[in-house]
C-alpha cells in the first residue's frame, strides 16, 4: 500500500500540463498450478488454480507530457471462488502493481512489477485455511483502446514449497 501511495504522490507532483487520472478495470485470468480439486454439487470436479480468477483494480495512470510514455499504479482484489458440495473454496489475494507503458495511438505496450499481499487458500469445510507468503512477480501487457491482455509471472510460497501462479488474463 505504501508503494501505491508513494507512486500516487510522485505522479501528483508531475508537470502541470501532464495528465494524471484514475482508472479501473475488471479482468479474468487463467493459469497456474493446481491448488485443489473440488467436487461440485452436480458431481463434476473443478480445479482451483493459483493463477485463475477474477480481478478488480483501481489506481492512477500518469501520461507524461510530450512523451509517449505512461506510468500506472494500482491496487485491487483477485480471487477464484468455487461452490463445492456443502462448502466453498477460494484462493484470494490483494495485488499492488506499478507498470510502465509505451503508447502509440490506441496501442500500448508495457510491463512492471506486481506484488500480491495475503494470498490465502480457504477450503471452508473441506480442509481449512492456508496463508501463503506475499509474492512479487512481473507483468507484461498489451492494450488496444479499452481492452488489454496481460501475462503475469509470479510464484507463491507455502511451507517451503513454491507454487506456480503464472497466468494470462484479459
Amino acid at each position: 500500500m505504501r508503494l501505491v501511495l508513494l507512486t500516487a504522490l510522485l505522479l501528483a507532483a508531475g508537470a502541470a500540463h501532464a495528465e494524471t487520472r484514475m482508472y479501473g478495470h475488471v479482468a479474468v485470468a487463467f493459469g497456474g498450478e493446481r491448488l485443489a480439486t473440488i467436487e461440485l454439487e452436480d458431481g463434476t470436479r473443478d480445479d482451483l488454480r493459483a493463477g485463475t480468477g477474477f480481478a478488480i483494480n483501481l489506481g492512477l495512470v500518469h501520461h507524461f507530457e510530450e512523451a509517449p510514455f505512461s506510468l500506472q499504479a494500482g491496487a485491487g482484489y483477485f480471487a477464484r471462488i468455487t461452490a463445492a458440495v456443502d462448502s466453498r473454496a477460494r484462493f484470494s489475494r490483494y495485488p499492488l502493481e506499478v507498470l510502465g507503458f509505451w503508447n502509440n495511438g490506441d496501442h500500448r505496450f508495457g510491463g512492471g512489477l506486481v506484488h500480491h499481499m495475503s494470498p490465502t487458500l480457504d477450503l471452508d469445510n473441506l480442509g481449512g485455511k492456508a496463508s501463503f507468503d506475499a509474492a512479487t512477480g512481473v507483468a507484461l501487457e498489451y492494450g488496444y483502446k479499452f481492452f488489454s491482455v496481460r501475462y503475469t509471472a509470479i510464484d507463491y510460497s507455502y511451507g517451503g514449497a513454491d507454487i506456480d501462479g503464472d497466468s494470462i488474463g484479459a
